[in-house]
């Protein structure tokens, strides 16, 4: 890997992602350069399908993706940074090419899915957009006694980004439906408990509202609890951060509780001080 790819890819998080690029300044240099590759990696294709700006999304996309299998093989063809960067350690920490493509694939669901029938379904979505991702920096962390991650590891980050990914979708339910037309939410488990996506548009809470809300968050708590045995195997330098992503991913579900789960009406921000008690006493 290139010193100026690496810059590169340094520079999209610090553009895009500021709160991640500041908790990586705790990692040494050899994590942090590993985790600005992976962000902008992820990044760049997550910013096709949802920007506004890019007309044909599936053609972007697809071109980025060729890009990327070229890049893989060592084909000169490709001059973008971070895919050469991104390649470049797959190779190094020998990650199985499967999760790039599970990600991409669901990249390529974003630009003509927006419904889900069931929460199976979802999870075919997560297994790219959110498993995929903590597989990977798992790879870049690597175990305490610096081997490769071994599969219950690897399995405990996939629920790790399960769960993050579903804090995310109960934070966001209003922010995915008006900004970009999707519901990340079982259609099954929404007719089970009386909801419409007539009650989404008009910002509305039914009876059942609360249970269904309630029976979600569950799901998510049930998967950190589950993930959060395997962190402490991680090498140490990586470890914390970690942790303090879990709890403050947490604490979203804490607020949407504490506010009865009216997501549509509700800001769940947290402040400096509580993302650093957090992050400290994780």
């Amino acid at each position: 890997m290139k010193k100026h790819d690496i810059a590169f890819c340094k520079a999209i998080m610090h553009n895009r992602g500021p709160t991640y690029a500041s908790a990586t300044r705790l990692f040494p240099k050899w994590l942090r350069d590993r985790t600005y590759i992976i962000y902008a990696f992820f990044r760049l294709p997550d910013d096709i399908v949802d920007s506004p700006e890019i007309q044909n999304k599936k053609q972007s996309l697809s071109a980025w993706e060729a890009a990327w299998e070229k890049a893989q093989i060592g084909v000169d063809s490709t001059t973008h940074p971070v895919l050469l960067a991104a390649a470049g350690l797959h190779q190094e920490l020998k990650v199985p090419p499967k999760h790039a493509s599970s990600f991409l694939a669901a990249m390529r669901m974003d630009t003509h899915k927006n419904r889900y029938a069931n929460y199976s379904d979802l999870c075919t979505y997560m297994d790219g957009s959110a498993a995929a991702v903590g597989v990977l920096m798992t790879y870049a962390i690597g175990m305490a006694d610096r081997s490769p991650p071994d599969k219950e590891t690897l399995n405990a980050a996939a629920k790790l980004g399960y769960a993050m990914q579903l804090t995310n979708f109960l934070r966001d339910i209003s922010e995915d439906y008006f900004d970009l037309g999707r519901i990340y939410l079982p259609a099954d488990e929404m007719a089970k408990w009386g909801i419409t996506e007539a009650h989404i548009a008009k910002k509305e809470y039914p009876k059942g509202w609360a249970d269904f809300m309630q029976f979600q968050a569950a799901r998510a708590r049930k998967l950190y609890a589950e993930a959060a045995p395997a962190i402490e195997k991680l090498h140490p330098r990586g470890r914390w951060a970690v942790r303090a992503a879990s709890q403050l991913y947490s604490a979203y579900l804490d607020k949407i509780e504490q506010s009865e789960y009216h997501v549509h009406h509700s800001n769940y921000s947290l402040s400096k001080w509580q993302k650093l008690r957090l992050a400290l006493f994780s």
